[in-house]
């Protein structure tokens, strides 16, 4: 505070400075208030230095300043803007975010919840402020939100965001509602503080003819989240999303409950594998990449009971639901616990323990993908069991991708023990554009594929001169105009000048 002051009290614009005399000596000395300033100070919680600064009138961001100020719990001050600097409450789902129960008990009282209270602590794992939520929302049970016969009267329509208002908030836990996506939110970040009360929000959708209704309450509910949260928000339906999520994570506890509450669900398919950068996804698959053997284990020990489950829950079992699936549709074909040989192609990074697992009680084995990978990321030991214990050997890619990454034990181990994968040129172009002066010599000594003109190109572009010295000594491939271009590009001043000269 004391710098702030003095700043203020020796502050000199140009006018000021001009009207001071030419042979003053003095220079303007001007300070920029505004912008940010009172946003840094409550996101610091100097509520004094905020009031301090508002004293002077200058362009502010006040929406984040409120903002700050409810993420510090700091209600005073919250007060204050609004009362005297009238400025709107707003930010109530970052006091929820951080845990400020007290604040949102005197701010929600009768009044709409606004989007992201509920998500915001499922996100953090506030179990309070959750169950408070609920329970509040829960108070309210005069209207049946989930009667879809006109919108117009639907309770949950008339929530948050709607042109009028409403005596009473909008219900959280209606179908389609901001708890429902919250359960997903927890989940994900390991938090089931919700578990126990999922089955609430559940409640009505186990008929085909209420999906179009909650489909549309979601989609509504996620339009108003991303309007106050951004795109990236974390809310979502339970869904193979977060089965893949929590799989990734290694949270076997919740891999375990999402399994054991959902897998009845038609309307869910935890399993549907996802298609992500060109590639097929399975939960499997993934927690064996993560190197999760608990996960990879208990996929496993279920899958045979999914199965018996799922082919009985498709076959619809009276005359409402023939109907229903001749009206809206038939239920969707959930799909079961996959595996594949990624599994154990991805395990092999590192991952040993999860590939002799899969190895002993899986049947879906690798590729030779699951020795070039291990080789390329320099797990001897990986490698050596797979020679030892597969028959999908190796390419040479192996051998190439070791060189990149100077694997150099890796390398020599390979050469003995698959004199038929070899390599390509590329071992030691890779190896040369890297670094690995000490990979480009045993290469040389002892294979036969040489190398490019990429060696040399790539060796000077990095910076390698000792490597660009050797090559142009032991080697013949010679190089192209990108050895002198390159390097000048990236400021390799002295393998220019070397390039030059030879």
């Amino acid at each position: 505070m004391e710098i702030l002051q003095y700043f203020c009290d020796n502050e000199l614009d140009s006018d000021e400075a001009a009207t001071s005399g030419v042979d003053s000596g003095l220079e303007p000395r001007e300070i920029v208030w505004g912008g940010k300033d009172t946003l840094n100070a409550a996101s610091g919680g100097h509520s004094d230095i905020v009031r301090w600064l508002y004293h002077f009138n200058y362009g502010r961001d006040d929406d984040d300043t409120m903002k700050a100020a409810m993420a510090r719990g700091d209600m005073e001050l919250a007060r204050w803007l609004h009362r005297v600097r009238r400025i709107p409450i707003r930010g109530e789902e970052m006091a929820a975010a951080n845990g400020h129960l007290n604040m949102l008990q005197m701010l929600l009282r009768g009044r709409q919840i606004p989007p992201g209270v509920m998500v915001k602590p499922a996100e953090s794992g506030h179990l309070d402020i959750i169950r408070w939520l609920v329970e509040l929302d829960w108070s309210n049970e005069d209207v049946d939100s989930d009667d879809d016969s006109r919108h117009s009267d639907d309770f949950y329509y008339s929530g948050y965001g709607n042109s009028y208002d409403q005596e009473r908030p909008p219900y959280l836990t209606s179908t389609g509602g901001e708890v429902t996506l919250s359960i997903h939110t927890a989940a994900i970040n390991g938090h089931l503080m919700l578990r126990n009360i999922y089955t609430r929000m559940w409640t009505g959708l186990s008929r085909t003819r209420k999906k179009k209704t909650a489909s549309k309450r979601t989609s509504y509910t996620l339009t108003k989240l991303s309007e106050v949260l951004g795109k990236d928000h974390q809310a979502g339906g339970i869904s193979n999303k977060t089965m893949l999520l929590a799989v990734r994570k290694g949270l076997l506890e919740v891999v375990q409950w999402l399994c054991f509450e959902f897998s009845s669900n038609h309307m869910i398919d935890l399993f549907q594998p996802s298609w992500e950068d060109g590639r097929t996804v399975l939960a499997m698959d993934e927690a064996a990449s993560n190197g999760h053997l608990d996960i990879v284990k208990h996929l496993h020990q279920v899958a045979p009971s999914l199965e018996v489950e799922f082919s009985r829950k498709e076959k619809p079992r009276s005359t409402l639901e023939k109907f229903e699936a001749t009206i809206f549709g038939k239920r969707s074909t959930r799909n079961g616990i996959e595996c594949s040989s990624s599994a154990m192609n991805e395990a092999a990074n590192n991952h040993l323990d999860v590939v002799q697992w899969l190895h002993s009680n899986r049947t879906e084995g690798c590729t030779s993908d699951a020795m070039d990978l291990a080789a390329a990321n320099g797990h001897l030991e990986m490698v050596q069991w797979l020679h030892a214990h597969r028959s999908e050997s190796c390419t040479t890619n192996a051998m190439d991708g070791t060189a990149f990454g100077g694997h150099f034990e890796v390398v020599k181990w390979l050469h003995f023990a698959h004199t038929n994968a070899g390599c390509t040129t590329g071992a030691m172009n890779y190896a040369a554009r890297m670094g690995h002066l000490d990979v480009v010599k045993w290469l040389h000594l002892n294979r036969s594929e040489g190398c490019t003109t990429e060696a040399m190109d790539g060796a000077a572009e990095n910076g390698h001169l000792e490597i660009v010295k050797w090559l142009h000594c032991m080697r013949i491939e010679g190089c192209t105009l990108d050895a002198m271009n390159l390097p000048a590009s990236n400021g390799h001043l002295s393998i220019v000048k070397w390039l030059h000269r030879h």
